[in-house]
């Protein structure tokens, strides 16, 4: 299929997925088996790709060769930073190992900023979760559960990206967040400058983390840990189309307050019961088939 010139609107289509999770080998062989979309087709991943840089890297380029654009944000699984055998390979925290996935992406050509797919502009959003019920904070750790202080203890953040001082594994350090949720600014700066001076068709959002309390429908011991209202506020004031996100691998597509929130999860390979993708994955959020 050829595709004359990006703002060929009509041409492209836009799919979405997250949490594909290619550190499993049955995720890899799924990625490495999708069909050719076309040139006029773009892929929004919405976070946890894979822990290794390498997998990391190797799985983009995968999904680059079947479809024409790949837009990514990253996950919490990206950030695990375990200790390697090879300094060349070893980031030296979380933070630091974003800025070199960022960076990835940049010599791959995946869009981890704002980006114009035929007639849409579609939004990458940096994000992270708080200790929070969606909304009543919990000032002190002592409230946690072992699951809850416990996840993504892979991950090590330094002070200066909302980290614990006394404890560089608490990923639910309500600092995080906040640092992430600052990354964005530049993305809404460049939102609003496009609606004002040339309007995209749609606006297509997309994070890893739960914007909203009643997209969350799973486990209540994990719901802490599923994302925080100051993201929903980015989202409510971008006021896309469609929202993309993952985290909780739950099937969602609800529409509140105009904006349509999808979750596509691809999940691990213990959730699908048996080998292969669940039918509907990718889910095509714009265009027709």
């Amino acid at each position: 299929e050829a595709c004359a010139s990006r703002d060929n609107s009509r041409a492209w289509r836009v799919w979405a997925t997250s949490d594909i999770h290619t550190d499993h080998a049955t995720n890899f062989e799924w990625v490495q088996g999708l069909p050719n979309h076309g040139s006029c087709s773009a892929l929004i991943v919405a976070g946890d790709v894979a822990t290794s840089l390498d997998r990391i890297a190797e799985t983009l380029r995968t999904l680059q060769r079947s479809f024409g654009e790949v837009c990514y944000c990253v996950g919490n699984h990206e950030l695990w930073n375990y200790p390697t055998k090879t300094p060349d390979q070893a980031s030296s925290d979380s933070a630091h190992k974003l800025v070199r996935i960022v960076e990835l992406c940049e010599r791959l050509g995946v869009h981890v900023t704002p980006a114009r797919v035929g007639g849409c502009l579609v939004i990458p959003l940096f994000s992270w979760y708080k200790r929070t019920l969606f909304g009543e904070h919990l000032a002190s750790k002592q409230n946690l559960t072992q699951t809850e202080r416990y996840f993504d203890a892979a991950c090590q953040w330094p002070p200066q990206a909302g980290g614990d001082p006394e404890d560089e594994r608490l990923s639910t350090a309500p600092g995080i967040a906040d640092f992430m949720l600052t990354l964005n600014a530049p993305a809404i700066e460049a939102a609003e400058a496009a609606k004002r001076n040339d309007p995209p068709d749609d606006i297509i959002s997309f994070s890893h983390f739960v914007p909203l309390p009643q997209l969350y429908r799973g486990y209540a011991g994990l719901e802490k840990l599923m994302g925080c209202t100051e993201l929903g506020e980015v989202v409510t004031k971008l006021a896309p189309r469609v929202h993309i996100f993952g985290h909780s691998h739950l099937r969602v597509d609800m529409t509140i307050n105009g904006t349509r929130y999808v979750q596509r999860a691809l999940g691990y390979p213990k959730e699908r019961w048996g080998a292969g993708a669940p039918e509907g994955v990718p889910m095509l959020v714009h265009g027709r088939e």
